[in-house]
């Protein structure tokens, strides 16, 4: 049985391609303190799950595994209602916001 093929490099192929990834990343890391304040704001744990998936989604496909783990976990805590569990997985995002480089407030 043949292995299988490792996952594409993101950073390679044409130029034009690597170029407009770097927008797309740069717009996406621009865009993470509104996305932040959404999570803080929302007060239904629904509503604060779905935010935590769309982010663990988009943090995963930029390269950003640790920043998608903790929204991933957070999401998970929110939609479970376990409090102590979210705020836990909240201070890791917001940490790892901070890391990346992200100014929240």
């Amino acid at each position: 049985m043949a292995e299988p093929s490792p996952p594409a490099d993101p950073t390679a192929g044409p130029p034009a391609v690597q170029a407009a990834l770097a927008r797309l990343r740069e717009h996406f890391l621009a865009g993470l303190p509104q996305r932040w304040r959404a999570i803080e704001a929302a007060a239904e744990p629904a509503a604060k799950a779905a935010l935590l998936h769309q982010l663990a989604g988009v943090a995963g496909s930029f390269g950003l595994h640790a920043l998608g783990e903790a929204a991933r976990q957070g999401e998970h805590a929110a939609a479970a209602g376990d409090v102590p569990a979210l705020a836990q997985a909240l201070a890791r995002l917001r940490s790892g916001l901070e890391n990346a480089g992200v100014t929240l407030r």
